[in-house]
């Protein structure tokens, strides 16, 4: 047992306080959250439209665009394991193909893939803005 020097009544209290606290916080991120994604869709489509990477803030933040790649498999994945081992990519191949190793020689690769890859491999690109702050 806790040995506490306030009543369990004030206990509850300060813990009922904390928790709205928490929730309106929480509430608060969720909209901030809302606002940002809005925004970023804007900035990604401003930032093609205008040919740039990066820009810096009047308060010494550098905004700038970020390419992630995505990669998984399609299609009948036996095949696609026939068709790794033909490409030299035999490591690539244990039961499944891993995620991450995917995704990572894909970006290496970047949209050149083997003859024979490309109907079991879908590429997605996601932009996503990020700020780094000095």
């Amino acid at each position: 047992m806790i040995k506490t020097d306030k009543p369990l009544s004030t206990l509850v209290a300060e813990f009922a306080d904390l928790t709205e606290q928490r929730r309106k916080l929480e509430a608060e991120v969720k909209k901030l959250a809302t606002d940002l994604a809005a925004r970023e869709d804007k900035l990604v489509e401003g930032f093609a439209q205008a040919g740039i990477q990066n820009i810096k803030t009047a308060t010494g933040q550098t905004i700038y665009l970020n390419r992630e790649i995505f990669a998984k498999l399609t299609g009948d994945h036996k095949k696609a394991y026939t068709a790794f081992r033909r490409a030299g990519l035999g490591d690539f191949v244990k039961e499944t193909v891993n995620a991450n190793t995917l995704r990572a020689w894909v970006r290496e690769m970047d949209e050149v893939l083997p003859k024979g890859l490309q109907p079991y491999i879908d590429v997605t690109e996601v932009y996503r803005m990020r700020m780094r702050s000095n």
